[in-house]
Order: C-alpha cells, then structure tokens, then sequence
C-alpha cells in the first residue's frame, strides 16, 4: 500500500516535506516520481505512486487540513486505476512447434502471457513423459508441465493419406478461428513441406483471413540442394500471395537465437 506521512515543523522557517498521493496539490510539487511495479503475471499490474515533494514555503493549517482530507479519496481513485491495466495476450498457433525453435518460441511467449498451440502429428506422443519415437515431435510431459500456457493439438500434417494422430478432425475450427499469428515451423523440405504450407494457408483464409502468418526457413547459402531452395521459394510465395498479413523470415539453419528474436520481433508488432 501506499504509506501517507506528513511531519509538521516547529520552526517557520524550516523547509517542510510533504510524502502525498494526490495530484491534486500539484501546486505545491517541486519534484515528483511514478513508479511501476509489475507482477510475475503480465495480464495484472500493481502501479504504486510516490510523490515527493520540497516546499520551502509555509502552508497553513487550513490548508493542510484540505489536502489530508482529499488524500483517501485520491488513494482509493489511485488504487481504482490500478487495476485498469491494458494487456493484449495473443492466441498463437505453431504447426510443426515441437522442435527446437518452437519449443523455445512457445515457452517465450507463454511466459509473456500469451496463450500457445502446438499443432502435431501425434499429440500424446508428442506429451509422453520420454520420447517413444524418432519419427515423431516430442516437447515432453516436463516441458508441458512447465509451460502451463501451451498446448498440443493433433493435426493432418498436411497430408490426409498419413495421419497418426487420433483426434486431428476439427483442428482447423479449434486452432486457426481464434488465432492472432500462425508460425509456421514444419520441418524438413520433402514434398511434405509444401503441402503442410499449402493446408495451413488454405484453412487460415478460410476461418481467419486476417491472422498474421509467419514463416521461417534458412538462407539459401544452407540450403545444399536446388530442389529444397525451389520448394523454400514455393511455400514463401504461396504466403505472400495469398496472406493479408505475412513475414518471411530467413536465417542460418543454427541460429536457434537468432531465429526465435525474429519471430518474436513479428509477435512484439502485432
């Protein structure tokens, strides 16, 4: 809380300091301070106010005694206010976030109070408490349990010949309606990449034209092959030509903080 102390001076010509929590004296204000203190959740904000003030002249009793009594209904406007706090926590949704990058990215922006879907080949695969396979993207029971604001949701992958995830039916309804950004960050640049792209950017303009799409692929300097740099260019041009509201990025294929300051630089805009 905020503390109000005044201390009257005996002497008349003794400097007075005054501790108060109204601008309603601002009259008398020679130096002020605001301070902000924000909680570990970023969706509430305490904001305390501390004025300081140095005045040299005399205030009278009558005056003093008008200031005081005014002092707790601008405490309680002060701590009114306090709890009006804008915060724009954003639903964000990651195809193919089980890597690296995107297990990074997540827990970055789940910590930010944003609110993060994993979409997955195989979601209980994906939140077993130790990896069963290889073939398939797995973040961990742990990571999970860490990062209370991100969540696994099975999808086609792009691909309805290949499905192994047994509740992907409904995902584009669940995941892209209410998204504000979809990353994309499906691995690999197999013809599985171009048609994970393809379906992603279909169902999008289909149930949210207006989310920000986002992809993320390497240089072209690490890219060994001319088929993989055709497909890259394919999946970049089918988002800028269809997207309202796209970024393609591009970095070093190790750059894994290079990579997520990016993306997080497109989520920081929004």
């Amino acid at each position: 809380g905020v503390v109000l102390k005044a201390k009257a001076l005996r002497r008349e010509n003794e400097p007075r300091y005054h501790s108060l929590t109204s601008s309603l004296v601002s009259s008398h204000l020679r130096n002020f301070r605001v301070r902000y203190f924000a909680t570990s959740n970023l969706q509430f904000l305490a904001r305390r106010l501390t004025v300081c003030c140095l005045s040299p002249t005399k205030i009278s009793s009558s005056t003093a005694e008008t200031m005081f009594s005014t002092s707790s209904l601008a405490l309680g406007l002060i701590l009114l206010l306090s709890t009006i706090v804008h915060v724009d926590a954003l639903n964000v949704v990651i195809p193919g976030g089980t890597g690296t990058i995107g297990q990074k990215v997540a827990s970055t922006l789940g910590s930010q109070g944003h609110s993060v879907q994993i979409l997955c080949r195989n979601a209980f695969l994906a939140s077993a408490p130790a990896r069963v396979s290889s073939d398939f993207g797995w973040v961990g029971k742990s990571y999970l349990n860490s990062n209370p604001r991100v969540s696994l949701r099975d999808w086609d992958g792009g691909d309805l010949l290949d499905i192994v995830g047994q509740d992907w039916l409904g995902w584009q309804d669940d995941a892209l309606t209410g998204a504000d950004a979809v990353i994309n960050l499906c691995g690999g640049y197999t013809e599985q990449r171009v048609m994970a792209c393809e379906r992603i950017v279909r169902e999008s303009l289909r149930v949210n034209p207006t989310a920000m799409q986002i992809t993320l692929s390497p240089v072209d300097e690490d890219l060994s092959m001319k088929l993989k740099k055709d497909r890259v260019v394919l999946c970049e041009k089918m988002v800028k030509d269809n997207c309202m509201n796209s970024a393609c990025l591009r970095v070093e294929i190790n750059d894994i903080d290079g990579a997520c300051q990016k993306i997080m630089d497109v989520i920081d805009g929004l």
